[in-house]
């Protein structure tokens, strides 16, 4: 009968288009609902009735605030388009979809706490760190308590009381106890909310599940340790220098034949070590092995105390993860002793095979099988022989079979 703009203009219709029609024919629902039954209603009891509901229009579906009343002279409906705010509110439903799929992701959980009422929540993977059913935090101080490490609980509860307190965020790391006995590791970023009459009113914040992160730095510190107790443990000198041929590290044992801490070792080259000449050989070594990725085992000489030494060195280049060479390794160690030893065992030697070839005696080695292992002159001139022709022979090949097995038996029995 009448008709304001208004109460058509949430199902897309104009005045002129509804008046003289159906009520059923103008208000055509997307789902029958029986909300025409409900409109008798009103006209018989006077109760006012209210809902929600979807329209289709030729613009697509409205979602309206539908009001009916009972008039003096019959029905009112009072219609509000809310399609924007359905539209939103649905919007925002995704939005948080996402935002929870990204916490679970990421595992990030985030939480926000009423400062003045005391009461907190936390999101659906905060829950889910802590190893709780979603809804399953409490929301209280005393629920927030229970759940961190206790060698934890006073210093995250002191810093949370100052943040409240001051107004200033913070970022520390703590232990969360599961309600199975499993522990987590997070990280916990707070900061305020300020209410209109600046005083702390909300603090909200995010924890991110380092659990992996702190059981990866625990296993790196115990095999970095292990690696400098075996290094401070070598009697060998140890170094590493990178690709411009600078110390990085070396091991206590080098750092004492220099004098310093090996602290103090990083960032030095070998000029500020050793003699110009040794450092430049020292530093050639180390572009050959850089450049061509091999190995080198190199005899040389080292400079201890302000004395010359002999020393075994080996230089092995660095790589990282993708294989570049990012330095060189080496280990060297004192051979002074060794070199002069097998300079002695030489001429030692050279001074025994003269001797050997000089006395009349008749003088041989045999192993267990009677093989010849050294002669003497006379003892290979009686065989009319060279040494060289008898020794790496046995005794059947020289000597009659009978003779040779007494010669084994005899020296078998020496042996024994």
């Amino acid at each position: 009968v009448r008709v304001s703009e208004s109460s058509v203009r949430g199902v897309g219709r104009t005045p002129q288009e509804a008046i003289g029609k159906h009520l059923r024919e103008v208000y055509a629902d997307v789902e029958p609902s029986g909300r025409y039954g409900k409109y008798l209603e009103v006209l018989k009891t006077g109760e006012p009735f209210a809902c929600d509901a979807v329209f289709q229009t030729e613009h697509g579906e409205k979602h309206v605030d539908l009001r009916a009343l009972k008039a003096d002279d019959g029905l009112g409906i009072i219609t509000i388009d809310i399609t924007a705010r359905r539209e939103a509110e649905a919007a925002l439903r995704e939005s948080e979809r996402r935002y929870a799929l990204a916490q679970r992701a990421a595992h990030i959980g985030s939480w926000e706490w009423d400062l003045r009422t005391r009461r907190g929540t936390w999101s659906e993977e905060l829950e889910h760190i802590a190893g709780l059913e979603p809804g399953g935090f409490g929301g209280t101080p005393e629920d927030l308590v229970r759940l961190i490490h206790p060698d934890d609980a006073g210093r995250a509860t002191a810093t949370f009381a100052a943040c409240a307190r001051e107004g200033k965020g913070y970022d520390i790391e703590h232990r969360l106890v599961r309600p199975d006995g499993a522990v987590r590791w997070v990280q916990d970023i707070g900061n305020v909310v300020c209410g209109a009459d600046g005083e702390p009113e909300r603090a909200v914040g995010m924890c991110m599940d380092i659990t992996d992160r702190k059981r990866a730095e625990k296993a790196l510190r115990e095999s970095e340790s292990k690696y400098r107790t075996l290094l401070e443990n070598l009697p060998q000198r140890i170094f590493s220098k990178d690709n411009e041929l600078v110390y990085v590290s070396c091991n206590e044992n080098f750092a004492r034949d220099l004098k310093i801490r090996p602290e103090e070792f990083t960032g030095k080259t070998d000029y500020d070590f050793f003699p110009k000449e040794l450092a430049e050989k020292y530093r050639a070594d180390d572009r050959n092995v850089i450049e061509s990725g091999q190995t080198k085992d190199i005899e040389e000489k080292y400079i201890q105390d302000g004395k010359e030494i002999i020393v075994r060195t080996v230089k092995t280049p660095i790589r990282d993860a993708e294989g570049n060479t990012t330095g060189v390794l080496g280990i060297f160690w004192d051979i002074t002793a060794r070199k002069r030893a097998e300079a002695e065992l030489r001429n030692l030697s050279a001074e025994q095979a003269v001797l050997l070839d000089t006395v009349p005696a008749m003088i041989f080695w045999t192993d267990r099988q009677g093989r010849f292992i050294r002669v003497n002159q006379a003892f290979a001139a009686a065989l009319h022989k060279t040494p060289a022709e008898v020794e790496g022979r046995p005794l059947l090949e020289l000597y009659p079979s009978e003779m040779a097995e007494r010669f084994v038996r005899d020296n078998q029995e020496i042996v024994q």
